[in-house]
């Protein structure tokens, strides 16, 4: 299996001058983009960190298969799609643009090993399941996930996971501070929850109503227990619930990551809250302006927003947004 680097498209050109000028860069093979990333092959992982760990630019170092240099023609652009363990899911409207056989022959040259390619129908319940419909290859439901070298195991169709949100789980990782407590709401698979746990020394409560994402989050501590510095507590429970089992005010952050309904749990993260805390609010819109007066009707006068980010695309016009506000 080869290495590559993974940055986000806005870094990609710059970190690819590095590489290249560092002789880190493998010019057997092709640069390549897995959706807002720039995956760019590397003669080996520590020369990789070595060239780049100064920079100051979020990077992951990964198992890839890139393209061989002469592999695709100019005509052979790879479809958007997400590649996980092995797995390439593609949506639905990507059939639009290229025939099966035309999909299923560049993803196979873009990655030699992969073993199924799958058609995301769409997403459905609470939980926000993935419709998976099996296109090519064999029916695979269980994988193993790296970002920036922490395991990730994920079901398939079962749980949300979304691997161009890797470099906003490193991101607030960075921010928090050793001995925190901190409560991950809606932390599906422990995206967010990993991150930290590896990088810091805090206690850590993760909650996710979705039990198959409690499962794969069980099982991603247990891969990763060397690694781990933070002490976590998993329950599964409707959000809502959570200061049936919290002592009011204990929480030094929050990590409410449910886009559309993250600002229906107020009340919560009010009973979490104490002067000072740090929420991390992701919300769905078009319009950064609309969002932050949407949420200062809603948070009134106990909380002050004191940033944001645009974390993805959501859709043709509508992004996912970090909001980033202290309790007063």
């Amino acid at each position: 299996m080869n290495v590559c680097v993974s940055v986000d498209k806005d870094y990609g050109e710059y970190v690819r001058r590095i590489l290249v000028s560092t002789r880190v860069f493998d010019r057997r093979y092709r640069v390549y983009r897995n959706n807002d990333k720039v995956v760019i092959p590397v003669i080996s992982r520590e020369e990789a960190l070595k060239a780049l760990e100064k920079t100051g630019i979020p990077f992951e170092i990964i198992e890839c298969s890139p393209p061989l240099s002469n592999k695709l023609s100019d005509t052979e652009k790879p479809p958007a799609h997400d590649y996980i363990g092995g797995v390439a899911i593609v949506r639905e409207n990507v059939l639009k643009q290229y025939s099966v056989d035309k999909l299923v022959d560049i993803l196979r040259k873009l990655y030699p090993k992969i073993k199924s390619i799958y058609v995301k129908k769409g997403t459905e319940t609470d939980y926000r399941l993935s419709v998976l419909e099996l296109l090519w290859g064999e029916p695979v439901r269980e994988v193993i996930h790296r970002e920036y070298g922490i395991k990730m195991y994920i079901e398939l169709g079962k749980v949300y996971y979304n691997p161009r949100l890797s470099t906003e789980h490193y991101l607030v990782s960075q921010e928090i501070e050793d001995g925190e407590f901190i409560v991950d709401l809606f932390s599906g698979i422990g995206g967010f929850t990993l991150h930290i746990a590896v990088n810091k020394k805090a206690i850590i409560h993760a909650n996710d109503i979705n039990p198959y994402a409690i499962k794969c989050l069980l099982k991603s501590i247990v891969l990763n227990k060397k690694a781990i510095k933070s002490t976590i507590i998993v329950t599964q429970l409707d959000s809502r619930n959570i200061p049936d089992f919290l002592d009011r005010g204990i929480a030094d952050r929050i990590i409410a990551n449910l886009p559309h309904k993250s600002i229906e749990f107020v009340d919560v993260y009010n009973y979490l809250g104490h002067r000072g805390t740090i929420l991390y609010l992701y919300i769905v819109g078009s319009s950064i302006d609309e969002l932050i007066d949407e949420i200062r009707s809603v948070f009134r006068d106990q909380w002050k927003i004191i940033g944001y980010r645009r974390v993805i695309d959501y859709s043709p016009y509508k992004y996912i947004y970090r909001i980033k506000l202290a309790k007063v």
